[in-house]
């Protein structure tokens, strides 16, 4: 089995302070994707498909020459291509592989290959989530008007964008454009999706994200 890595995005809220890729910005003198390949590699994934963007196609060929002892393929998914275009590429490349793993470039997870696996069971998919915390007051309006606040302490259950896929899937990414939207309700409503838990999860959208996940590594 493969990992196959969304790098593609354009990373708009990290412009402000860098132009790099976001996938390529460092925590702890390592950069983000590198963290990545290192949660799969430890675990036995030996072969990763970077799924790119045309326009940064050299800042990922430079990091795969970085990185030799590593196998490292580079993958042009074109320009502006939705999340679900650019998984399709995987097609070209699944052989006879049956299942594959999918994660997004900016993001660190203790993602845990055997208890995925072991969710599988003929599933076309398993995603790995985040039990977080809502820790914020909520207000409900009527008519602009406050009709109750409340401390709302509970916990909901959030997409870590680790994912178990089946090979299967790829015939419903080249068809639908929306990838968490359409294709997780499709598989939600004929019941061909499951998950495991995840107690870690770091997303980084912004400068306190990477801030935020580099204090976690520090300290870890």
């Amino acid at each position: 089995m493969f990992a196959a890595i969304l790098v593609g995005g354009k990373g708009t809220r990290m412009r402000s302070f860098s132009k790099i890729p976001k996938p390529l910005l460092k925590i702890r003198k390592k950069e983000i994707l590198k963290w990545i390949i290192d949660i799969y590699h430890d675990q036995g994934v030996k072969d990763y498909y970077l799924l790119c963007r045309s326009n940064n196609l050299s800042d990922f060929q430079n990091f795969k020459k970085k990185y030799k002892k590593y196998n490292i393929k580079v993958i042009d998914t074109g320009l502006n291509s939705s999340i679900s275009k650019r998984i399709s590429y995987v097609k070209n490349f699944i052989g006879k592989n049956k299942y594959f793993f999918l994660t997004y470039g900016d993001s660190i997870a203790n993602f845990n290959k055997k208890n995925s696996l072991k969710k599988l069971n003929k599933k076309k998919m398993v995603v790995t989530l985040h039990k977080k915390k809502f820790p914020y007051g909520e207000v409900k309006l009527k008519n602009n008007n406050i009709q109750k606040y409340f401390k709302n302490n509970s916990y909901k259950n959030i997409n870590a964008g680790f994912y178990v896929v089946h090979s299967n899937m790829l015939n419903l990414v080249q068809k639908n454009k929306n990838f968490e939207k359409l294709i997780f309700n499709k598989l939600v409503k004929s019941k061909e999706i499951s998950s495991v838990f995840s107690d870690i999860w770091y997303p980084i959208d912004n400068k306190e994200d990477l801030i935020l996940a580099e204090n976690y590594l520090i300290n870890k």
